[in-house]
């Protein structure tokens, strides 16, 4: 809701309109591109009709995968505590691994640099939230490697790795 309410109502300045304009005509920016990133904006701008703008269109698609981000910056922070709990320690002091991701996911929301590129299009936020889901599934991997989940989970964090060092390559 912060994002939404905060968001660009349109282009704003920098690279902003030209990431706008490379998702509507799904085109190169400058090289090399970011072309997951004008992908997912091209499918912004098809299905979020609600907005008349095509800049609104893609910053509240910024502002949603920031949102998400956070939400991952949660989880990764509550299992990286956990991670160091012992068993008894996980169920009697689940407050303080609730509270840690509290507080890493709202640092993440409301941070400086993350805060102006959530309100805009911009590619570093996703980026960040694919970096930041494939940290929390290497953390979640660390219980299910001897499963055969653990070997799934593994080629996922490298594919997500891939999404997202292609969306800040610019």
């Amino acid at each position: 809701i912060a994002y939404t309410l905060a968001r660009a109502p349109a282009v704003s300045f920098w690279d902003c309109g030209e990431y706008i304009s490379a998702a509507n005509t799904l085109a190169v920016p400058h090289p090399p591109g970011a072309a997951a990133h004008h992908i997912v904006g091209r499918l912004g701008i098809m299905f979020f009709g609600w907005f008349s703008d095509l800049g609104a269109r893609t910053n509240w698609l910024s502002a949603l995968f920031s949102a998400l981000t956070a939400g991952v910056g949660y989880l990764t922070a509550f299992r990286a505590i956990q991670m160091f709990q012992s068993k008894t320690e996980r169920t009697a002091y689940l407050w303080v691994a609730g509270l840690g991701g509290l507080l890493a996911g709202t640092l993440t929301a409301f941070g400086d640099t993350f805060w102006f590129s959530a309100v805009e299009t911009e590619v570093y936020n996703f980026a960040m939230f694919f970096t930041l889901l494939g940290v929390w599934l290497m953390l979640e991997w660390t219980d299910l490697r001897s499963t055969p989940w653990g070997d799934r989970i593994l080629v996922l964090v490298v594919y997500l790795s891939f999404l997202a060092t292609n969306f800040t390559l610019f």
